[in-house]
């Protein structure tokens, strides 16, 4: 099993909120390096139980764990610095235990094992984009290609390239970074379909800050692809109708980009202004995080959304007292289970309230440090990426065609420099996973599954400790 060092953030939240305080144990490791970019890592880790949980991150996107996974080795594709972390979990013990520590190794005898590849789809007029789908490459590798047009291209990977007919073109792309050099070659076919596409949409104002918007494009088929940007920082994948609740009056750019590959990759975008300037409405949201780095002592962090046009605000934390400002801290006296709210009231009257049920626990032991049971509001622009809830930054994807043959395309929106795709039968037998690396928040890419029978599939989008799943129908 592999997992990123942020979904290991999310198993760390499980362990710390199932009520298990922190023993004194210190994660640790040493290792050995192999000729050929091979390494060997010993965990010399103290002070855990015989039912620890141990995660490795390689540091070049690969990763390993398992039960008391105390020794393992790996291959290093390429020559560089990696940071290599090691993490260990024990959750079964009394007291549990969480660790963590990152070294850096350098690596030059790697025999250059990656491989380079690239997908590409159809867009309008001749416009091909491609998407890397190599592995083992350096991430600072140079890239050079011959289109097979005449045209070539040097330094980093190619967005896309134009070309101006239809017909078969032979592209040679060749990478080099780490001390490797690949070549690779592939057979394109262009399509100069032109895009009838001509996005457009209409909306309706709402209470509280709810607009309702539909779109009215033309030129699309059955299952065009919708990407609504709100101009709030927020955006969506899902289609149309769409509620969108924004938390501050204002002017608004929203922005609505359709899209569909019936027989090409096709889109329009179109920006139109909402206003919300004459709306009174207020919106307050938070959540919480449990701060291991606190340990021993017990700290929960409540990451908080104010609107622009607050004068007031009221925490009440569930144990008869309050405080006023944006980002108190309260320390509780006995442990339980507390209803934490905040109260807000904006400059136009309108006011808004949320809350969190939340279980306080601390331990009961002789060290004074444990004793002590805090919430610190914080700003939800400051939580660390390893942590960003799901409904704050999320996941989307879209697919197609969907039905398909067994080969359609993945479009995500959301996603961390490392994210997964994961595809399952009905049986829950996982057929298909990809590990996507990728320096942009949206990514896309082509899958085959033309080797497996016609049916309902189940596909997986893993980014952060973020995921979405979305259903697939292959007939053939």
């Amino acid at each position: 099993m592999k997992m990123t060092l942020k979904k290991i953030a999310a198993v760390i939240l499980l362990v710390l909120t199932a009520n298990f305080a922190k023993a004194q144990c210190q994660a640790n490791f040493t290792y050995s390096i192999a000729p050929g970019g091979q390494v060997f890592f010993f965990n010399t880790s103290t002070g855990t139980g015989t039912n620890t949980m141990v995660y490795w991150n390689f540091g070049d996107g690969n990763n390993q764990s398992g039960m008391n996974l105390n020794s393992v080795n790996h291959t290093y594709a390429y020559n560089s610095n990696f940071s290599v972390t090691l993490w260990v979990i024990d959750s079964t013990s009394t007291p549990g235990c969480q660790s963590n520590i990152t070294q850096t190794l350098a690596i030059s005898s790697a025999t250059c094992s990656g491989s380079l590849s690239f997908n590409y789809y159809n867009g309008a007029n001749g416009n091909i984009w491609f998407t890397n789908s190599s592995n083992g490459i350096a991430p600072n590798a140079t890239y050079s290609v011959a289109f097979g047009d005449g045209a070539t291209q040097a330094g980093s990977f190619p967005a896309s390239h134009t070309y101006s007919a239809s017909g078969v073109y032979t592209v040679t792309m060749v990478a080099s970074g780490g001390g490797c050099n690949y070549t690779t070659t592939q057979t394109i076919s262009v399509n100069m379909n032109a895009c009838n596409i001509n996005a457009n949409f209409s909306y309706t104002v709402g209470s509280n800050g709810n607009v309702t918007f539909a779109s009215t494009s033309t030129g699309t088929v059955n299952n065009a692809i919708y990407y609504w940007n709100f101009g709030d920082g927020s955006g969506t994948w899902v289609g149309t109708p769409i509620n969108h609740q924004f938390f501050n009056n204002g002017l608004f750019n929203v922005t609505l980009t359709v899209a569909d590959s019936n027989s090409v990759w096709c889109s329009d975008t179109i920006t139109q202004q909402v206003n919300l300037s004459g709306n009174c409405f207020a919106n307050v949201n938070f959540w919480m995080w449990k701060d291991s780095s606190a340990l021993p002592a017990i700290t929960w962090d409540a990451y908080a959304t104010y609107p622009n046009n607050m004068v007031s605000t009221i925490w009440s934390w569930g144990d008869g007292s309050t405080s006023t400002g944006l980002f108190p801290s309260h320390t509780y006296s006995a442990a339980g289970f507390y209803n934490i709210c905040v109260t807000v009231s904006v400059a136009c009257g309108a006011t808004a309230q949320a809350c969190y049920n939340a279980n306080i626990w601390k331990s009961t032991g002789n060290n004074a440090a444990n004793a002590i049971a805090m919430v610190n509001v914080k700003d939800a622009s400051t939580a660390p990426t390893a942590i960003s809830k799901t409904d704050v930054t999320p996941i989307e994807f879209v697919m197609f065609p969907n039905p398909s043959s067994g080969e359609f395309e993945i479009k995500m929106n959301g996603v961390e420099k490392t994210s997964y795709i994961k595809i399952y039968n009905v049986l829950g037998q996982e057929v298909y996973s990809e590990t996507v690396e990728s320096s942009d928040a949206s990514v896309h890419n082509k899958i085959d599954l033309s080797n497996v029978n016609g049916g309902t599939y189940f596909v997986k989008v893993i980014s952060g400790n973020a995921s979405k799943n979305s259903k697939l129908i292959i007939s053939k």
